[in-house]
């Protein structure tokens, strides 16, 4: 019984799937942007902000220089006009990687640089007019604006451009996060049903469970009082023969009583006969009764070996007797205490040996054979007959239900697939002896054995 609704569990983890690829999928649009703005955006305008500053520091030293020459003020302004360049170099850097396709022109400064020189070439002359002319010209106000312009105009398209990144990445993330919201939704209600449906398949199956535990335990009880009907109505003779005992030694009585020849000893003599008769019947009729009732409930208790078949053992030993069938025990296992249902080892028992019964009762010189032996952690019961064994190619079915071997409407095929479910319930095997020369099954039960259920 598949306890799992395959199609929504497909679907749910098909959204579970969807769902961690949409976050891992952000995770990585969100340091890609993170990484764009740290690689390209900041530096961009860090560059430019040094290129503004740098600019006006150059205006304003040389501004001092041609008030007052010093070789001091000389050298800050060529050391302002190279660290300039070295900043339009690498704005270029920065604008020649252009990750948004812009096209975007290099920023150009040399007209600057080439007036800037001719100030520094004037005034290392200490022709300062000329120096100050230049500086003060139209030309050099118009290209430093030009340039400062450039700079600015920069700053705000890339400032914008960072600015409209940030604001679609804004909305990627909004478009995710209720996108996550719906899919969470979907998957919580998918996997909720799916919840609900394993606990109501799962109940459906402990209760078909229940239900086929109830028809294994009224087919064993049906199979169980078939063997026993089988085994009674072998030993009907042993009860009809002492009831015409009975009727004889009662019919003698009346006579003797009628005929006023009836003494005290021979009264107490008959008495005694019909007693023992009487008490004969009782055993057989009793162990009849105690091996017919449900014994499913049966607490597991330390049965001694002597007593384990004291219900079943006089049933089977005269029903084969009475077809002349051989029938002992065996005991190399005298007081060993086994942990078990003495009642459902008895069952099992009768149906191995009926099994047996059924299987040679027409063979001159047949015999059935019970055996005890043990070993330090097991007890071996073992019924043997004078069988050839099973047959290889059904050796495999035999313990399988409704397998039978016997003809049509004289067998079940439920007794020793039933009887196997007994034995495991105690922990033990029943199996059968490929070894043996002669047909041989085996019950191995634990002499150690841990109820689960107390257990737990």
């Amino acid at each position: 019984m598949n306890l799992f609704p395959k199609k929504l569990v497909i679907i749910s983890i098909a959204l579970s799937i969807i769902q961690a690829s949409l976050y891992f999928y952000t995770i990585h649009i969100s340091r890609k942007a993170d990484q764009l703005v740290q690689v390209f955006y900041l530096p961009m305008m860090e560059t430019n902000s040094i290129c503004i500053r740098l600019n006006k520091l150059i205006n304003a030293h040389i501004e001092t220089l041609i008030q007052k020459y010093t070789a001091e003020n000389y050298e800050k302004v060529q050391l302002d006009i190279f660290a300039l360049d070295t900043a339009i170099q690498s704005l270029n850097d920065l604008l020649k990687e252009d990750p948004h396709n812009l096209g975007l022109p290099v920023v150009q400064r040399q007209e600057l640089f080439k007036i800037e020189n001719s100030i520094l070439d004037f005034t290392k002359k200490k022709n300062l007019s000329a120096a100050a002319k230049l500086f003060n010209s139209n030309e050099y106000i118009e290209a430093n604006n030009n340039f400062t312009e450039t700079i600015e105009n920069l700053t705000e398209h890339f400032y914008l451009l960072r600015e409209k990144k940030l604001e679609e990445h804004n909305r990627f993330l909004q478009a995710f996060f209720f996108a996550s919201i719906a899919l969470l939704v979907l998957i919580g209600n998918s996997w909720i049903r799916i919840y609900s449906a394993y606990r109501r398949n799962y109940n459906n199956m402990k209760e078909a469970e229940k239900e086929l535990e109830e028809e294994r335990l009224k087919s064993f009880q049906s199979s169980k009082l078939v063997a026993i009907g089988e085994l009674a109505s072998g030993i009907a003779h042993e009860i009809n023969n002492p009831l015409t005992v009975i009727a004889g030694t009662v019919d003698k009585l009346k006579k003797l009583q009628e005929r006023s020849t009836l003494d005290e000893k021979t009264l107490f003599e008959n008495v005694e006969r019909v007693q023992s008769t009487v008490k004969r019947i009782t055993k057989i009729i009793n162990s009849l009764r105690k091996l017919s009732r449900d014994t499913h409930a049966d607490e597991i208790e330390m049965v001694d070996s002597n007593l384990l078949l004291e219900d079943s053992l006089e049933i089977m030993e005269k029903k084969c007797m009475h077809h002349a069938i051989a029938f002992t025990v065996e005991n190399h296992a005298p007081n060993i205490k086994i942990p078990c249902r003495s009642l459902e080892i008895q069952q099992v028992v009768i149906n191995l040996v009926n099994n047996a019964f059924d299987a040679i009762c027409k063979d001159p010189g047949a015999w059935v054979r019970i055996q005890f032996t043990h070993d330090l952690n097991f007890f071996y019961l073992s019924v043997i007959d004078s069988g050839p064994g099973i047959p290889k190619e059904i050796q495999d079915k035999i313990m399988t239900p409704f397998f039978t071997t016997k003809e049509v409407g004289t067998g079940t095929g439920l007794g020793l697939s039933l009887s196997k479910k007994l034995i495991n319930h105690h922990k033990g095997e029943l199996y059968l002896d490929t070894s043996s020369p002669n047909t041989k099954f085996v019950v191995k039960l634990p002499l150690h054995y841990t109820d689960d259920k107390k257990a737990a």
